[in-house]
C-alpha cells in the first residue's frame, strides 16, 4: 500500500523462537532478513545461490537483503544481486549487531556502509551505537 504510494517500506523480523513471518512483509521495497530467516522462507536456501536470491525475491516481490554475520551479507536489488563482505573485528558482544546493521541500511541503502556501522556496534560490551568518528578510527 506504501509502496504505491512512494513510500520506501523497507520490512524486518528478527527470527528467535517465533513463528516465521517474513512472507507477511510482501511488496515492501526491501525485505531484511537473516540467514535463518531465509532458510526458513525457502525451502533448501543457499545464501550463494543466485537462483535461491531470486527465488526469494520473487516470493516477496521485493528487493532483498539477508544477512550472515561476520560473513556479511547478499543484496538484490531490481533483480541485480550483490555480495558485501563484513568488516573483520574482534567481537566482544554481538547483541545489537542486527538492528544497526537495519538502521544504517534503511538509512542509506549501502549495505557496505552497514556491514562497518554493524561492525563497530559489536567492538563493546552491551547494546551500543557507533557514531560517525567511530567509523573513521
Amino acid at each position: 500500500h506504501f509502496n504505491q504510494k512512494g513510500v520506501k517500506v523497507f520490512s524486518s523480523s528478527q527470527k528467535s523462537d517465533n513463528k516465521n513471518r517474513i512472507t507477511f512483509f510482501k511488496n515492501s521495497y526491501f525485505v531484511c532478513m537473516n540467514l535463518m530467516e531465509a532458510i526458513s522462507t525457502i525451502d533448501n536456501f543457499k545464501i550463494n545461490n543466485d537462483e535461491c536470491v531470486r527465488e526469494l525475491s520473487n516470493l516477496l516481490n521485493s528487493n532483498v537483503c539477508v544477512t550472515n554475520g561476520a560473513k556479511g551479507c547478499i543484496v538484490i536489488k531490481d533483480d541485480v544481486i550483490t555480495r558485501h563482505p563484513a568488516a573483520e573485528v574482534k567481537a566482544v558482544d554481538t547483541c545489537g549487531a542486527g538492528d544497526s546493521f537495519l538502521s544504517a541500511f534503511v538509512c542509506t541503502e549501502d549495505a557496505s556502509f552497514s556491514n562497518l556501522w554493524a561492525s563497530k556496534a559489536v567492538l563493546e560490551t552491551g547494546t551500543t551505537v557507533p557514531n560517525m568518528s567511530d567509523l573513521y578510527e
